[in-house]
Parts: structure tokens; C-alpha cells; sequence
């Protein structure tokens, strides 16, 4: 399926093959195009993603959780330390995150690269990445 124009989806935009974006993509649902997606739209964001920190130490959100805009991080075990969770480093993505990890532990999230933002348990934050760092979009609440 290909697109030529700028797509608003405010539902689940469903392709059989290729999906290829020549304008702008905003989605606020699922994307399903089992022959994958293509465009200037880099990461196609949508819906929300719980993951959860599996051991006291760093980790990395994994891609299958990377494309919710929405992620409620949460912990395997009780956090002992601040814990990075590196997140991709794709200019322009957006994330709204809730610490509701265990041990009373903030959580930096950053990109492979750059400095990232901590955000303490319990509280949530919008961020982005500008292309070289994660920074925030709000203070937490």
C-alpha cells in the first residue's frame, strides 16, 4: 500500500504488504503491515507499552516496546540504585513515562549516546529526543 499524502489514523491502519508513507504519518492506534513500514516517518508511534526492568542493573527498552508512546516502566525486583533505561536514539520520538518501578528508585532514560532525563518513582514525564539527547517536554507529576 502506498501512500502519497499526509495520514491522520486515529484507529488501526491495517496493510496486507509494504506500507510506504510519502507525507507524514500521526497515529494514535495499531499499525499492521506485515511486509513492514517505510517513510520519512521514522519510528511510528502509538498505544502504550509496560516494561518491566528484569534485574537490578541498566537495561535496554526493547524494539517491540519502542514504538508505544505511552511506557509504564516497572521492576522485576526492588531497585537498589538509579537504573538507565537506554531508549532508541531516533530524532523526534516522543514518550510519556511513568516510574512505577519497585525500591524508591529513580530512573534515568537516555539514548545510547547523550544524556537522558531521571525521572523519580512514582511519577511520570513527557519527554523527546532532539537528535543527540532525551530531554523534557514536562517536569514530573
Amino acid at each position: 500500500m502506498e501512500i502519497n499524502e499526509d495520514v491522520i489514523a486515529d484507529g488501526s491502519l491495517k496493510a496486507s504488504g509494504n506500507l510506504a508513507v510519502k507525507g507524514t504519518a500521526t497515529l494514535t492506534g495499531a499499525v499492521s503491515a506485515p511486509g513492514g513500514v517505510t517513510g520519512p516517518v521514522g519510528l511510528l508511534q502509538g498505544g502504550l507499552a509496560t516494561y518491566s526492568i528484569p534485574t537490578d542493573a541498566n537495561a535496554t527498552l526493547p524494539v517491540a516496546n519502542a514504538s508505544a508512546c505511552i511506557l509504564e516502566i516497572t521492576s522485576g525486583v526492588s531497585l537498589t540504585a538509579t537504573r538507565t533505561l537506554t531508549l532508541p536514539g531516533t530524532a523526534g520520538l516522543e514518550y510519556t513515562v511513568h516510574n512505577g518501578t519497585t525500591g524508591a528508585q529513580s530512573i534515568t532514560l537516555a539514548a545510547a549516546t547523550g544524556t537522558g532525563i531521571t525521572v523519580a518513582t512514582g511519577k511520570r514525564a513527557c519527554i523527546y529526543f532532539d537528535g543527540t539527547n532525551y530531554v523534557r517536554a514536562t517536569a514530573d507529576t
